[in-house]
């Protein structure tokens, strides 16, 4: 947890989608774009959600980060600083039930 999204990059060595901040589904990652952190075994559900850096009191500045309904890229030059303001909040795993398969 909090670990910035500009090591999340490095560490997938591709870029990553995810949806912009701040609404029901803010955060979520939805494609590693075939990296090394892709998803290998079926039977296994995780995901990944990403957050705002706490900053304390300054907060994070105006348009740092995407925000709203949409899919943003985290090479995304609208957002250069992202990778230093989002970091990931939250990691879910699943494993499926004897009912499931």
């Amino acid at each position: 947890m909090g670990q910035p999204l500009s090591e999340l990059v490095a560490l997938n060595g591709k870029p990553i989608s995810y949806y912009g901040l701040e609404w029901d589904y803010g955060g979520t990652v939805v494609d590693y774009h075939g990296g090394r952190l892709e998803r290998q075994d079926e039977q296994i559900g995780r995901a990944l959600r990403l957050g705002l850096r706490d900053n304390g009191d300054q907060g994070v500045p105006d348009q740092a980060t995407p925000v709203g309904e949409g899919t943003y890229r985290s090479d995304d030059p609208k957002y250069p600083e992202q990778g230093r303001w989002v970091v990931v909040s939250e990691l879910l795993v699943s494993f499926p039930g004897e009912d499931d398969l």
